[in-house]
């Protein structure tokens, strides 16, 4: 049974290092008091002040800033479900998205992209940057940082030329790139579809 604490960020990063094996990253094994990393070790891995994480877990460091956080979840090796509640409990927030282009993504896997005229589609990393997306993501979801999404489900959004529009999700692994997945919106009623198609349609086309 979960113990209730003042300080649940600590409380779970404490957890998730006491799952890591210290040799998988060359630390010597040999006894210790403790299973798992030491918080040094940690430190070591997020390139930040051992003092300082010593202080996040035991909750004297005050608010820990995204940079730290990530570079933690990194050292964790957390998963993207862990990561983003590992910001929700330092900051109160999912982690924001952020775009950036990659030369790791295939022309025919952007060919794939540009194939969904009007479901917007994107390809994200293991730490939520996004680094492929068409058209119709540019137009529909490029100001919103809410595309942390698991599976399939709905997505409701009031976007500020369409009103509101209610989109059906995926989300895919990436054949051959376990670093990638790829998130498909594709609009619930043929409405929302037609909205779409009109405004990526009155869009300017990238030179």
């Amino acid at each position: 049974m979960p113990v209730e604490t003042d300080n649940p960020l600590g409380a779970y990063l404490k957890d998730r290092r006491s799952r890591l094996d210290p040799a998988t990253f060359g630390f010597a094994a040999g006894r210790r008091r403790t299973p798992g990393l030491r918080r040094e070790e940690v430190a070591q891995r997020a390139n930040i002040s051992p003092t300082w994480y010593t202080w996040l877990e035991q909750g004297r460091g005050g608010a820990p800033s995204a940079d730290v956080l990530n570079r933690i979840a990194g050292a964790l090796m957390l998963t993207d479900i862990e990561r983003e509640h590992v910001f929700l409990l330092g900051l109160g927030r999912p982690p924001e998205v952020r775009y950036r282009a990659a030369d790791g993504v295939t022309p025919r896997l952007q060919r794939l992209l540009d194939a969904f005229e009007v479901s917007p589609a994107l390809i994200k990393t293991a730490t939520w940057d996004v680094v492929a997306w068409n058209r119709a993501a540019t137009v529909v979801l490029w100001r919103d940082n809410n595309v942390h999404v698991r599976g399939e489900g709905i997505k409701r959004l009031r976007h500020p030329i369409l009103g509101p529009i209610m989109m059906e999700y995926s989300a895919f692994a990436v054949d051959g790139r376990p670093d990638l997945g790829m998130i498909v919106y594709n609009p619930a009623t043929t409405s929302d579809a037609e909205r779409i198609r009109s405004l990526v349609a009155s869009q300017p086309t990238a030179a």
